[in-house]
């Protein structure tokens, strides 16, 4: 513990010195400003995928986690095969079928558009109008690797009939790439992670799809670089809710302290923190993904909260002391311990997260965890200064003239005014006439019975750890802890649906991801690296045979669909080298017949036809295999699947107190995020371990004064209850502003944002719950050694209890 007479000196030295620090704290915030105008709020698709941990020491490359294994080989073979971010769009009839020659056309409009949008692989468009799909057909005696669109693009009905003749006649397009009822057909795309514009992909593909629609013909377009496009629509939303949070806060400021200064000063430590953190950023590589804008604000709102504990503090003892400067050294000198303790502990808390080795999290955590540091400047470190610059509570000394005074009254009043009216008409478009109401019915009632609320509430509070109730609450807490599991470890990682866990189900996005399953063998990839060892290794039987048995058995997996490999195409050829005979469609037994269906399809074909099958020294392929689904369980069982043929079948050609509310608060989080079915991702992670992480700074500074009343010589109940009775309100305030600072985010038009609202709202109230209601009931029962053994001479005498009832 740091001594009091250290930071007594602290505090003093900030006071004689207070125009010195304040210039240097303001130099750095317009710097951290001017930073954080350079900041980008955009997703980078590589963040989510948990890379290699490095580090650079004078000019060296040190790695000191070595990445996913899956991720690696993604990163070995993404070059090769293409990427994994997929744009799908899908073109459906409402009436008839696609072989038409309207239809037709439009599914090669929609094929080129792609072909030529910024940001694509080349090499990973598919489609029916695209060359690369083949039909393999024989015409008098010989084999025929054709376009199914060959000659041309089909311009008559009888072309069209060709078409369809084309698609029957080959493995592997329907169900793929036409729908089985022939109503739908899809083109897909790989993007590059890092080349993504998502304004121009949203702006390109609306008008791809205004141009291609009409009266008979529906455009979906469904993927995760569209999914992230559609996220990035909500953005100004978000914008709103800040609006509407900030007035909320004021408000709650207003009602709370009944002064300007109540409002003025938690407000400016909250942007001041803010600007810092922000400003952080661009100078070390980070960007602001957009699903977790929430946390800023919400860590905004920390600021506030930590800025309302110390002005309360610093109220109570002015007006027990009568002298300002002796006020502030004398609440900060209490305060000033359970600060630091608190902001540490909600840092490094934060800061863990970023073991994660997914980038995402790390930058999250980094950003968070010096966002709460931030704190240290502009609470406890500026809040004495401007506190000793400020008049006191309630006394109101004229220092500027009257007109000055009623300019800036004026002024505020103008402005603040302003400001209500546009949170207002912002409200009333966010939350409806009805839910604006609501919530302007409890403002009112706030505002009216501010007094006795607290008053009520503090004493249930008080009244929960006294008498025999004490025992009650420490069993609730102890049920709490076997029944939240129970929930609580059911919880899955993984998206449930790609889309579902962002977006609402009517969302376009999802209404895409839904026909995508219906119309089609499935809408998610599984790929598998098949490695022979050796170039030309592909052409051998038993790679093959073994590539076709793996091919086999995935799809008997849980929620698959089909399976795609290069063995479609070498036992159509083998077929029809037999005039096509159905019962010579399989692999040949020998290296030479293998060799010789290759070379007849690389010559009758184009180069690069094989490219998303084999790579172009043959020595890898790959085996693809369609789920409807994408929930944790199927990716899992997808995944033992290959792991248990690949094992069976490997050869050489085969490839303390204070913890009691935290740790009950996570417990919580967990069972209700199952119970309410939100996603555990690596968009969530982070919200949900920020939310945990400060839940600890309740109970601190609820145990902090406890001891300062302990020191002054109450009994250890009489210094919880007083604790409670002092420190409680401030506390039951500031959970009330982080719950107003989240709750807001429950009416946001974007699931995420909803979901992860109303969760950190309840987080906070869980960890309310725990410091004024769980961490008293415990003390009092535990009765700490350390703490009874902090006063000289005898231990302390409790006092004579009777049990009445």
């Amino acid at each position: 513990m740091i001594p009091k007479r250290w930071i007594e000196a602290y505090l003093w030295f900030l006071l004689r010195n207070r125009l010195a620090v304040t210039v240097v704290v303001a130099v750095m915030t317009v710097f951290f400003a001017y930073e954080a105008t350079q900041l980008k709020v955009v997703p980078q698709f590589l963040d989510f995928y948990p890379g290699p941990s490095t580090v650079h020491v004078f000019g060296h490359e040190y790695t000191w986690r070595k990445g996913h294994p899956y991720i690696n080989i993604y990163n070995t073979f993404r070059r090769m095969f293409g990427s994994a971010n997929i744009l799908t769009v899908i073109l459906e009839v409402k009436h008839g079928d696609i072989y038409n020659p309207t239809t037709l056309e439009k599914i090669d409009v929609i094929t080129k558009r792609l072909t030529e949008t910024k940001g694509v692989v080349p090499y990973q468009i598919l489609s029916v109008a695209h060359p690369k799909m083949k039909s393999i057909t024989t015409y008098g005696g010989a084999i025929q690797v054709r376009e199914v669109y060959f000659p041309g693009l089909p311009k008559t009905q009888e072309d069209a009939e060709r078409v369809k003749f084309a698609v029957y006649s080959t493995k592997g397009i329907r169900g793929l790439y036409v729908a089985l009822d022939d109503t739908a057909a899809l083109v897909t795309a790989g993007f590059w992670e890092e080349e993504l514009d998502f304004n121009y992909l949203y702006d390109r593909m609306m008008e791809l799809k205004r141009d291609v629609e009409d009266a008979n013909h529906t455009v979906y377009i469904t993927g995760f670089p569209w999914l992230y496009t559609s996220v990035l629509r909500y953005v100004p939303e978000v914008r709103e809710v800040f609006v509407i949070t900030v007035a909320a806060l004021a408000f709650l400021l207003w009602n709370y302290f009944r002064t300007w200064t109540g409002i003025w000063v938690p407000v400016f430590s909250g942007l001041l923190s803010s600007v810092w953190a922000l400003g952080m950023g661009p100078p070390l590589g980070l960007n602001l993904d957009p699903l977790v804008l929430v946390v800023p604000i919400f860590l905004s709102a920390r600021a506030l909260s930590h800025s309302v504990q110390s002005m309360d503090r610093y109220h109570e003892e002015y007006h027990r002391l009568g002298d300002k400067h002796a006020a502030i050294v004398e609440s900060y000198s209490h305060l000033f311990p359970p600060a630091i303790a608190s902001v540490l502990s909600d840092g490094i808390g934060i800061m863990l997260v970023s073991i994660a080795p997914i980038p995402l999290i790390q930058k999250i955590a980094v950003f968070s965890s010096f966002w709460i540091v931030s704190i240290i400047v502009s609470v406890v470190t500026l809040h004495p200064i401007i506190l000793s610059v400020i008049n006191p509570p309630g006394v109101h000394e004229a220092r500027y003239p009257a007109w000055s005074r009623w300019l800036g009254r004026g002024l505020v009043i103008a402005g603040g005014g302003a400001f209500a009216l546009y949170a207002l008409s912002i409200a009333f478009d966010l939350l409806g006439p009805l839910k604006l109401g609501a919530v302007l019915g409890t403002a009112v009632v706030l505002y009216r019975f501010h007094a006795p609320i607290y008053r009520v509430i503090t004493e249930w509070v008080i009244a929960a750890s006294v008498g025999r109730r004490r025992w009650a609450v420490a069993g609730l807490s102890i049920a709490l802890y076997l029944l939240c599991p129970i929930w609580g470890w059911r919880l899955k990682v993984g998206d449930m649906t790609p889309g579902a866990a962002l977006l609402f189900p009517h969302h376009p996005y999802n209404v895409a991801y839904a026909k995508l399953n219906e119309k089609f063998l499935g809408a998610n990839q599984l790929v598998v690296i098949a490695d022979t060892g050796r170039a030309d290794g592909m052409k051998d039987v038993a790679p093959l045979t073994t590539m076709e048995e793996f091919a086999d058995d995935m799809e008997a997996a849980p929620g698959a669909g089909a399976s795609v490999t290069v063995i479609d195409i070498v036992k159509q050829l083998a077929r029809l080298y037999h005039e096509g005979e159905p019962k010579w469609g399989f692999v040949p037994d020998r290296q030479k017949y293998i060799a010789e269906l290759f070379y007849t399809f690389t010559q009758t074909g184009q180069a690069g036809d094989l490219d998303r099958f084999l790579s172009t020294d043959m020595r890898y392929g790959t085996i693809i295999t369609l789920f409807h689904g994408y929930s944790h369980d199927i990716i899992m069982n997808a995944i033992d699947t290959g792991k248990r043929w690949a094992a069976a079948h490997t050869g050489e050609h085969a490839v303390g107190i204070l913890m009691i509310p935290v740790v009950l608060s996570q417990l919580a989080c967990e069972a209700f995020m199952y119970l309410w079915q939100i996603d555990l991702n690596v968009n969530s992670l982070p919200v949900a371990a920020a939310g945990a992480g400060v839940g600890v700074d309740y109970g601190i500074y609820h145990f902090s004064r406890m001891i300062d009343a302990f020191d002054e010589g109450r009994t250890l109940d009489e210094a919880v209850d007083y604790a409670t009775a002092t420190t409680g309100k401030a506390i039951i305030f500031t959970a009330t502003t982080m719950v107003a600072s989240t709750i807001f985010w429950w009416f946001s038009d974007l699931k995420f944002q909803a979901e992860m609202g109303l969760l950190l709202a309840l987080l906070m109230l869980f960890n309310t719950f725990g410091g004024l209601v769980i961490v008293p009931a415990w003390m009092k029962i535990i009765r700490p050694r350390f703490l009874l053994r902090r006063r000289t001479g005898s231990p302390e005498r409790e006092p004579v209890r009777l049990a009445v009832g």
